[in-house]
């Protein structure tokens, strides 16, 4: 495991996942995956997690992206056994994002998960994931993800941690229909407003996005970012790109890539992203106002 430091993973916004390199404020308790003691074995049935709503998406249509139909690619919503909320999108080339919650409180990022994935006749497994928890300011490698999955059904899992090989995280979920929508700039068009969580802290921001895309951004700190979010063309999901703008951000000049997901029916926006060698990034949670 390794400390985060100047890692600002910590962007994750639940509507937006865009803000790392902010030096943030504040700060929260709470435990990450990655933390866990511990062990068992992974559950293939139902999840735990409940149903999810696929509410219509505004300036979309249900005859989107192409979604494979025998891939655990998609939108996924669940629990773990730590009682943390899980809300992971699988893309079409096997990458993965997940976002956790603290124990016990859906209202707190506790980090996200990424890696990328490959899937055969109903198993998905990783090897190279990496576990970016904020609230313990920790980087976890990932030694092994392994689960089953249902296309466009249930996907659950074990995840096991390089310097914890007796530790393991189980989690349960089930596949929300709006992945297969269509993502268009005109639904995510809008200023968002949310917290955005980095390795030191948390701190409110406001995002604008334009009918073409550019991103434009201040965090309360003063530390200021553009970019651009296209839309994805399998599952409705944008690709992002952000790059930090003033001494005041943590990572200025860094530029960090990544995906966002845009929640219609409770108008959110959900993203995150790192930096290439993967070793910083953000997470944003945000209202479209």
């Amino acid at each position: 495991m390794k400390k985060i430091s100047s890692v600002n993973v910590s962007n994750l916004t639940l509507a937006f996942w865009l803000i790392a390199g902010l030096s943030g404020c504040g700060g929260g308790t709470g435990a990450s995956l990655g933390s866990s003691t511990t062990s068992g074995s992974t559950s293939g049935g139902s999840t735990s997690g409940g149903s999810t709503s696929g509410g219509s998406t505004s300036g979309g249509s249900t005859s989107g992206g192409t979604t494979s139909t025998s891939s655990p690619e998609g939108l996924w919503q669940g629990t773990t056994n730590m009682s943390q909320d899980v809300t992971g999108i699988v893309l079409d080339n096997g990458d993965y994002w997940f976002l956790y919650s603290i124990p016990g409180n859906s209202n707190a990022i506790g980090g996200v998960i990424q890696g990328n994935a490959t899937s055969n006749a109903g198993t998905i497994t990783s090897s190279n994931g990496r576990d970016f928890n904020i609230t313990e300011d920790m980087l976890y490698d990932i030694s092994s993800l392994q689960g089953t999955y249902t296309a466009k059904s249930t996907l659950s899992g074990k995840i096991t941690y390089a310097d914890m090989p007796n530790s393991m995280v189980t989690f349960d979920s089930t596949y929300n229909a709006d992945y297969a929508k269509t993502p268009t700039l005109s639904a995510l068009t809008g200023t968002y407003a949310g917290e955005a969580a980095t390795s030191e802290g948390t701190e409110s921001a406001i995002t604008n996005i334009s009918s073409t895309g550019q991103i434009i951004g201040t965090a309360a700190s003063g530390c200021k970012f553009t970019g651009t979010a296209t839309p994805r063309s399998s599952g409705n999901v944008y690709n992002v790109t952000v790059t930090f703008n003033n001494e005041i951000c943590t990572n200025n000049g860094t530029q960090v890539s990544g995906v966002a997901y845009f929640d219609s029916s409770t108008q959110q926006l959900y993203s995150a992203a790192l930096n290439s060698t993967r070793t910083d990034g953000f997470l944003f949670i945000g209202a479209k106002e």
